[in-house]
């Protein structure tokens, strides 16, 4: 099977020809790409002196470099991996071998930190608070995912819809992998703090603020009945609760009271309409897709 090493590189001069030269030797059979994402560093230019092909993402993020390596390269197995030196090329084996036995979709490299320095407080405390919430939607314990290390199948690639644009990435591939019911697997793999002189370009707040932002929307878009009854049912809670809170007073209820109740009752029925119409809506594109997969696969 074809396997394709991508890379995504921003400034990473200090790292990246260790890291193709690492992966090189692991995986000799593979071919290797740089996405360069307008590094104003020698970043590209010693990618090629390396023998392995730059291909320039001119908008700038992550999430365009992850989208523009599944629109450009055609391969049976994509491994992604950070250009900063902070994984070991030696467990991509671990990361291909449940594609290359068709045992998943996706495999994650749950990161098992080498070193505390290996990564900031900050950044595991986010972390782990994102695969709980993951967990908490999807009942599926994943333990890393916000990964930069892992290996997806051509299935997953052309099935699978990507449209973030910086760090938040990584959420939307996990999210958009559980919600259609992909094979997802999780194998651990030794993550290292960076080189000296090498700088992370995350920042913890602004891109936390990011991926949680992602992480709702991808539930208002794909999960809409469970987001709008949400909110329904806490509309009627709070509704019912300041109706009981005016029975009780001694005095008779107000206009004013009348119209909160009446208005919170109408508004509840209203978010659970619309709850089901886009859940109607999202299910027909669903059943649209798959049928369109299927007739593709027989003209196969």
């Amino acid at each position: 099977m074809n396997i394709a090493i991508l890379i995504p590189c921003y400034n990473e001069e200090k790292t990246i020809a260790k890291v193709i030269e690492d992966f090189r030797t692991q995986l000799p059979q593979a071919t290797i790409y740089v996405f360069d994402n307008n590094s104003s560093d020698r970043s590209a230019e010693i990618a090629r002196k390396n023998g392995v092909q730059v291909i320039s993402v001119r908008k700038q993020g992550k999430g365009f470099v992850v989208r523009k390596m599944f629109e450009q390269i055609d391969s049976d197995i994509y491994v992604i991996v950070d250009a900063d030196d902070t994984y070991f090329a030696k467990d991509v084996h671990k990361l291909i071998e449940p594609i290359l036995k068709d045992e998943a979709d996706m495999v994650i490299g749950s990161r098992r930190f080498v070193s505390d320095s290996a990564m900031k407080k900050i950044n595991k405390i986010g972390n782990i608070l994102f695969s709980r919430l993951l967990k908490l939607v999807f009942a599926q314990p994943l333990g890393d995912v916000l990964s930069g290390y892992r290996a997806v199948s051509k299935e997953w690639v052309l099935n699978v819809p990507l449209v973030s644009y910086e760090f938040q990435v990584e959420m939307e591939m996990t999210f958009q992998s559980l919600y259609r019911n992909m094979r997802i697997i999780e194998v651990e793999v030794d993550y290292k703090e960076r080189p000296q002189g090498s700088f992370s370009k995350l920042h913890p707040f602004r891109d936390g603020a990011l991926i949680l932002g992602t992480f709702m929307a991808l539930i208002r878009d794909l999960m809409p009945l469970y987001t709008f009854s949400f909110f329904a049912f806490v509309l009627v809670a709070f509704t019912l609760g300041y109706g009981l809170h005016i029975y009780y007073l001694p005095r008779e209820a107000t206009l004013f009271d009348n119209v909160i109740i009446i208005s919170g009752l109408i508004i509840s029925f209203l978010l659970l309409l619309i709850g089901i119409v886009l859940h109607t809506i999202n299910r027909r594109f669903f059943e649209l897709i798959v049928l369109i997969q299927r007739n593709n696969k027989h003209k196969k």
